[in-house]
């Protein structure tokens, strides 16, 4: 229940539970590094903090609430083989039913560490993304970190994942009005989104990208983006928040029919910069040149 709310008003802002979402939240709550955003798995947080009191069971742990279970329950027999004793209380018979996790993690033996540790354990072992980076020490508005978050993970709603879901819309990118509106097309290859892109690496004295395949031009970020000097983290912020300046005008245009040129949007991403850019960097940014 309380996991459903949490998905309910991070996706819609309502305490209304529905099971609509764009990233499942097993994703959700996996670490920054492979792609998740660090949430915590209540359910699996909670298994993991039973564990954590089962290895200290089995490892007779100097603790009173221990040693009065072993001196009841447990007495001379191996907690990994005993029978689960029916008198004793649910919460007693949760604990040694936990033993099942321990093995799965395979720390039945050893120290096991933090109830954290542990934690992380039980999650498994996956593959990190190759552009962590875009989202660490990120100094751009957190909205527009979580939109590129979702931009990264392919899930924003664009025209063509709608028309998949069954909506009968009419396809074409509402900024270039050429094609069929793609995360591939309204990031990169969209006229409108090309010169955006050029004003704005103008701005911030970079050589715009001209890769013409997205997993390439992701590259290019993630390589620009690389590192702890003032510049990386100026692209990191810059990039973000044009990505997102970008997906606004396209709703904008769709929802209030408003259209604004890419340099006046070019301007406020500009202006939007220099407000939130970290103390560190501020000086590096007010030696930029400001966009034509």
């Amino acid at each position: 229940m309380i996991e459903a709310l949490c998905r309910s008003y991070i996706w819609y802002g309502s305490n209304t539970i529905t099971k609509k979402a764009y990233v499942s939240w097993e994703r959700m709550c996996t670490p920054k590094s492979v792609g998740g955003l660090n949430l915590i798995n209540l359910l699996l947080w909670n298994k993991t903090t039973i564990a954590k009191v089962c290895w200290d069971l089995a490892h007779k742990e100097d603790k009173l609430w221990i040693k009065w279970i072993n001196a009841y329950y447990v007495k001379q027999q191996q907690l990994k083989d005993m029978p689960i004793p029916k008198q004793a209380s649910w919460m007693v018979r949760r604990i040694i039913a936990s033993r099942d996790i321990l093995q799965q993690a395979q720390s039945s033996n050893d120290h096991i560490g933090t109830i954290r540790q542990l934690y992380l354990q039980l999650l498994g072992d996956l593959p990190r993304v190759s552009w962590k980076n875009l989202l660490f020490q990120n100094s751009a508005r957190r909205k527009t970190v979580f939109n590129l978050w979702l931009l990264l993970q392919g899930r924003l709603p664009t025209k063509d994942r709608l028309v998949n879901w069954g909506l009968n819309i009419n396809q074409q990118c509402v900024l270039c009005q050429g094609h069929v509106e793609t995360r591939d097309h309204l990031f990169l290859l969209c006229s409108y989104a090309v010169m955006l892109w050029k004003q704005v690496m103008r701005w911030i004295q970079e050589d715009q990208s001209n890769n013409h395949n997205w997993d390439q031009h992701l590259q290019w970020i993630i390589n620009k983006a690389k590192g702890k000097s003032s510049r990386a983290s100026i692209f990191r912020m810059v990039v973000t928040e044009a990505s997102y300046a970008l997906w606004m005008e396209r709703n904008t245009h769709i929802f209030e029919q408003i259209y604004r040129s890419s340099e006046v949007l070019a301007r406020e991403i500009a202006y939007i910069c220099n407000v939130t850019v970290v103390p560190r960097a501020r000086k590096q940014m007010q030696q930029i040149l400001i966009v034509e």
